[in-house]
């Protein structure tokens, strides 16, 4: 897990962790413009309601980031480990 700023200062140390990833997992990559504009409770129902289907919640972050103001540009990015979907389906 990534947890610090990328490219704010000169010498950026990442905090990296290591997790074995689960059939349900949903991992969530995104800019701070997403995370001062949801509080985490909120990106939280948004994973756990619609994560199985990434690029709609993905969408969907950001439509409610932009709506509480959008005070910054917003980067979403949602990836499901969910085993039952086919690599690129929600690709269309």
């Amino acid at each position: 897990i990534l947890t610090r700023a990328v490219g704010v200062a000169a010498d950026v140390v990442p905090d990296v962790a290591h997790f074995v990833p689960l059939p349900e997992d949903i991992y969530l990559l995104c800019s701070d413009g997403l995370t001062e504009m949801l509080p985490d409770a909120d990106i939280a129902h948004v994973l756990g309601a619609l994560g199985g289907n990434p690029q709609l919640a993905a969408a969907h972050l950001v439509d409610l980031a932009n709506d509480r103001g959008g005070m910054d540009n917003v980067s979403v990015i949602v990836v499901s480990s969910c085993a039952s979907v086919r690599l690129g389906t929600e690709l269309g």
